[in-house]
């Protein structure tokens, strides 16, 4: 990660937090990571700054999640998910770490 778009990438994790979801343009996340393709050290580093923000504001245990739309090929949708909740059973939601290749 490019430190200089550090603050970009905990408001929009923030965003995610406190409004359930953010749209992010796929070139932004390379950008930030200043990567030519997007391995699992990204979904693991976005992962672990979205679960210290939720430790330090309620510790809820919600995770970071992506939705899969029409306009996925320009941009990501991040989303929160809520563990008690039902969305994780709906097939277009989907924990990060289903981004990661296996």
């Amino acid at each position: 990660m490019q430190i200089s778009y550090e603050t970009e990438i905990i408001n929009t994790l923030y965003d995610v937090y406190e409004l359930g979801f953010a749209k992010v343009e796929w070139r932004k996340i390379y950008r930030w990571y200043g990567a030519t393709r997007l391995t699992n050290r990204v979904w693991d580093d976005l992962d672990n700054r979205f679960q210290e923000i939720d430790e330090s504001e309620t510790g809820k245990g919600y995770r970071l999640g992506f939705y899969d739309c029409e306009d996925s090929a320009i941009q990501l949708t991040l989303i929160c998910l809520d563990p008690k909740g039902t969305s994780e059973k709906e097939s277009s939601f989907q924990p990060i770490s289903m981004k990661k290749k296996e």
